[in-house]
């Protein structure tokens, strides 16, 4: 199975693309988060967000701020905290 990363990838079809990669089921809460500024802050993707964009977002920053952001797929735990709100 391959992995196809377009320009047009949200984070919603990139963990969905990586969950069938990992043969995992159950993908409901996690998601891409982006890790920045030597791991001090963390957010997650929203979903219809374009993650090439997200990414391309580094390039105009200082390479000593830059050399350690990453993405991860990982459990989100901010927004089914967060329904209650809406």
């Amino acid at each position: 199975m391959w992995f196809q990363l377009t320009p047009q990838g949200t984070a919603h079809t990139i963990v969905q693309q990586l969950c069938r990669l990992a043969q995992l089921r159950n993908y409901d809460n996690l998601s891409l988060h982006e890790v920045i500024c030597g791991k001090s802050l963390e957010r997650p993707l929203h979903p219809s967000e374009i993650v090439i964009e997200t990414v391309l977002r580094w390039s105009i920053w200082d390479i000593d701020e830059r050399k350690d952001n990453y993405l991860i797929l990982k459990k989100n735990t901010l927004y089914p905290a967060l329904i209650p709100y809406v």
